[in-house]
């Protein structure tokens, strides 16, 4: 049995190994962007869903055309935006959590809505 003088030593290091492994298990990068026409004007409402595996995130650009997603694991994530009929695929790498990763799309048509 362990004494009492290294029982919280223990305690302290088995805490420290927990939030150390969570932290790494809950890493997320992120990916931003914005979408807009061949004018370059601003497109609300694209749908934007990122894609790895089994594991899938869908946003909506805003007014200004801008998106985010803060949530993204490591890996080659596989990202369809989609405006009216057009539908745009692009792969974007997520390294780790310090990953800020920014994809700007332009669709053909002006207004398909």
């Amino acid at each position: 049995m362990l004494s009492k003088t290294r029982n919280p030593i223990l305690k302290g290091l088995l805490l420290m190994t927990v939030l150390l492994l969570s932290s790494v298990a809950f890493s997320q990068g992120s990916l931003s962007g914005r979408c807009t026409d061949k004018n370059g004007v601003p497109l609300k409402g694209v749908q934007v869903t990122a894609i790895l595996f089994d594991e899938r995130h869908t946003t909506e650009t805003n007014g200004d055309g801008y998106y985010e997603d803060k949530q993204l694991a490591p890996g080659e994530w596989t990202v369809m935006y989609v405006y009216g009929n057009e539908k745009i695929v692009k792969k974007v790498p997520i390294k780790d959590a310090q990953t800020r990763a920014e994809m700007n799309v332009m669709f053909n048509a002006n207004d398909k809505r």
